[in-house]
């Protein structure tokens, strides 16, 4: 477990053993993923945080496209 940079799962797996401290992890990184999905974020904002990744993401080949149809003369 030298390689682990959790600190939260090295604790675990040395308490309660590799098989038993996945199971923890997995129901306590449910409940709180649900939570902060339903409870304190609303779905408009996540909505948003991914129409914001997908624009970050393409824009920078929009314009290396855009960029190479101006030398061919394309555009």
């Amino acid at each position: 477990m030298t390689y682990e940079r959790n600190l939260i799962i090295k604790w675990l797996v040395k308490s309660f053993g590799l098989e038993k401290s996945m199971y923890i992890y997995f129901v306590v990184g449910l409940i709180l993923f649900s939570y902060m999905l339903f409870y304190l974020l609303q779905p408009s904002l996540i909505l948003g945080l991914l129409v914001g990744i997908v624009f970050l993401v393409h824009c920078p080949n929009f314009f290396e496209i855009r960029k190479r149809l101006k030398k061919r003369g394309l555009l």
